[in-house]
């Protein structure tokens, strides 16, 4: 399995839904996701970031999740 398809999975398990979203690929040696999802059970949009260089094969990849809230 893909990484991303071990985020959305984990999203959908956390009734989160992908607004946008972008995977960056070796930007200065680094690779991260970033995306806008909306949490379902608090009604509120959340910005996810996921550094995708600390994530290791077996690890729970929602453990790397990273939040920052939206007000609009």
């Amino acid at each position: 399995m893909d990484i991303k398809e071990r985020i959305y999975k984990a999203l959908k398990k956390k009734k989160e839904s992908i607004i946008i979203d972008l995977l960056v690929i070796d930007y200065n040696s680094s690779n991260f996701y970033i995306s806008l999802v909306y949490n379902h059970s608090i009604e509120k949009f959340k910005v996810l970031f996921i550094p995708i260089d600390a994530i290791g094969k077996k690890d729970k990849i929602e453990d790397y999740f990273c939040y920052q809230f939206i007000f609009p």
